[in-house]
């Protein structure tokens, strides 16, 4: 190998496996799937035209190049004695045979659908667990970006030293989505490697991590699996929709986050610059000890985070996408600093033989002195009025 590129002609189907075993310049060449892996030393990849694509100086990293066109590398001149031009490359192996999927399957809370190998099955509507316990799926919905998230994600793992690897950014789905594919080497448990793989894949605000858990000999199903994620062909359902429910949109309030509930800012985020700002919560599946309904309201209330000296100002009867309960105003003080807020509250309970758990409860705090505080009390009962169930 010389200081010109040596150009290896791959086609248009396979990618490269390229391990630098040391400094030294020597290279061994190996085809695997879809990688192109690194040493510790710092090449460079040339492409056809003298594209030249630097790589980050790390100990080890992945980039993900189809290679349809030509790919070779090069050391600048001076780092490394000449290797003289006889040595030549592994031949190439035929490419390995496509992994058989399964049927198109929905995941309707995490608004994809993907294709699952026979050796997965349900076992909750978030995990999928290989029927030989050797490699898990999960599944979690968010409010975000792909790329924000990518960002936290890489810094994260760069934290705690795990030997990450990141693909290069692939191209959108069929159905219009974002999607980008980490994996992070695992270590070995019950003397088992187990790796993980992440595809983060979105539209918009919204973000679905697929979290892939594998030996290495199932790098190349685990990967068919992610490339075949996509969003639901119509899915149509409001940003804030969750476990089958969301509040009436709204031009003042914006989905900040969710988890087991929905959150809602002035700002479409949690940065709030103090306890008196707008804050609306949606929570699905909320569960108590009470056994009167009325008993249960009040338990409710006094179980909003941060919240203490809770004084009910009204609360009457209400009903609402076909469940009846309560809706309450009341004051309190929220936070370390005791700062007098204003409650909006609604609980509604599930009739019997209704899908889930628990209530649903709706509840927003504003500052007692906070501007426009009655205007910020009437868009939390607006958008409350209009919980619609899917």
């Amino acid at each position: 190998m010389s200081n010109s590129p040596h150009t290896i002609d791959l086609g248009n189907e396979a990618l490269l496996d390229w391990r630098v075993l040391n400094p030294s310049g020597k290279c061994r060449f190996r085809f695997r799937n879809e990688t192109i892996q690194f040493g510790s030393f710092r090449p460079r990849l040339q492409i056809q035209k003298g594209f030249q694509l630097p790589i980050l100086q790390m100990r080890r990293f992945v980039f993900m190049i189809p290679l349809a066109m030509a790919i070779g590398c090069s050391k600048p001149a001076g780092q490394v004695p000449p290797v003289t031009p006889t040595a030549t490359a592994t031949p190439a192996q035929p490419v390995a045979p496509a992994v058989p999927l399964g049927n198109v399957t929905a995941v309707p809370f995490a608004r994809i659908q993907f294709q699952p190998t026979a050796d997965y099955e349900m076992m909750a509507p978030s995990m999928w667990r290989h029927r030989e316990g050797q490699g898990q799926i999960n599944f979690q919905y968010q409010i975000g970006t792909v790329e924000a998230e990518v960002a936290r994600l890489l810094a994260m793992l760069q934290g705690t030293g795990s030997k990450m690897i990141e693909t290069a950014p692939l191209p959108p789905t069929a159905g219009g989505l974002t999607r980008r594919l980490i994996a992070n080497e695992g270590e070995r448990s019950r003397m088992v490697k187990i790796d993980e793989w992440r595809l983060l894949i979105g539209k918009d605000r919204w973000i679905t991590t697929v979290k892939f858990r594998g030996t290495p000999a199932m790098a190349a199903a685990i990967r068919a699996m992610a490339m075949s994620v996509d969003g639901i062909p119509g899915d149509m359902k409001p940003l804030d929709s969750l476990n089958g429910f969301h509040l009436a949109e709204s031009p003042l309030l914006k989905t900040a986050q969710m988890a087991a509930w929905v959150d809602y800012t002035l700002t479409g985020t949690m940065k709030l610059e103090s306890a008196a700002d707008p804050l609306l919560c949606l929570k699905p599946n909320v569960a108590g000890k009470a056994t009167e309904k009325e008993a249960l309201a009040d338990e409710y209330l006094n179980s909003i985070y941060a919240i203490a000296n809770v004084k009910v100002t009204s609360r009457k009867p209400i009903e609402l996408a076909g469940m009846s309960g309560f809706e309450t105003e009341a004051t309190a003080t929220k936070g370390e600093a005791a700062n007098p807020v204003d409650i909006y509250h609604v609980v509604l309970f599930r009739p019997a033989g209704t899908p889930g758990q628990g209530q649903l409860t709706v509840h927003g705090t504003v500052g007692a002195d906070y501007p426009d505080k009655q205007k910020i009390l009437a868009e939390f009962r607006r958008m409350a009025h209009g919980v619609t169930k899917e």
